[in-house]
């Protein structure tokens, strides 16, 4: 009705809409139904974050031919490499829990990571939570026990988190494609809700799924154990994906976006 109304009252008007962050299967809001898109009135184009979430929303939402257009990600930027951090003898591995999208997953990850820790009592742990999710809104008793376990990264740098860790826990959020393009090994926590929240929409080099927290135990442990030979293969694919994601601003995107 908005873009209807538009272009009733502005004749000529252009529209140009955003595809302005991550995309995960469970953004069904953003495919179209059959037969929908023809009685959808469109804007004139659709400016992606880049082209895996164009080819992505190409191939699943029935979108018209030649709408979506490949642009830029304005809400993130290009992060440097990382140098790869290699436990010493005897020292502990360090695994980052990022809990972020809603109150569900933070209880659900926030008991995944108990399990690991009991499992890999050895491991050091922290967690960063969305503002809107802090850790708060636990439970007292589960709250304790997770902070007894866990230093709680919430509100800090993401640069520091990302430096301090070995491998990344998470469900869904754009930390992990930044994870990646800094290097950083990523593993996707599977709380089993149809569909799928991993934004991470294609196999990478340097990412792993876990059903459950033995797998995540098993994912973690493989590749923190990847050879440096090993590792340098992928983490060039892993780069180039995350790129491809979130492309870099230019002005030409801009001028995509503009219509020039």
């Amino acid at each position: 009705m908005l873009l209807l109304g538009l272009r009733e009252g502005y004749r000529g008007v252009r529209v140009i809409g955003y595809q302005h962050t991550l995309v995960t299967p469970r953004h069904t809001t953003l495919l179209f139904a059959p037969g929908e898109a023809a009685r959808t009135p469109p804007p004139n184009r659709v400016l992606t974050v880049g082209g895996v979430t164009r080819s992505w929303l190409e191939s699943n939402g029935r979108y018209p031919a030649g709408l979506l257009v490949e642009g830029f990600a304005l809400r993130q930027s290009s992060r440097a490499s990382l140098e790869r951090r290699r436990p010493a003898p005897g020292e502990r591995l360090r695994e980052l829990f990022v809990l972020w999208s809603n109150v569900a997953e933070l209880v659900v990850t926030a008991r995944w990571l108990l399990e690991v820790a009991g499992l890999r009592p050895s491991w050091q742990f922290a967690l960063r939570t969305h503002l809107e999710f802090p850790i708060a809104r636990l439970s007292e008793s589960l709250r304790a026990a997770v902070v007894a376990r866990a230093r709680d990264f919430s509100g800090t740098p993401l640069e520091e988190n990302l430096r301090w860790a070995d491998t990344i826990a998470y469900a869904s959020t754009t930390v992990a494609l930044e994870a990646l393009m800094a290097e950083r090994l990523v593993v996707n926590v599977d709380l089993g809700e149809p569909p799928g929240v991993d934004p991470v929409l294609e196999p990478v080099a340097l990412h792993r799924c876990a059903g459950n927290p033995p797998q995540l135990v098993g994912a973690v442990q493989e590749i923190a154990d990847l050879a440096d030979a090993d590792f340098s293969q992928q983490r060039d694919p892993a780069r180039m994906y995350v790129h491809r994601y979130l492309r870099p601003y230019t002005a030409q995107g801009l001028a995509r976006l503009l219509g020039e």
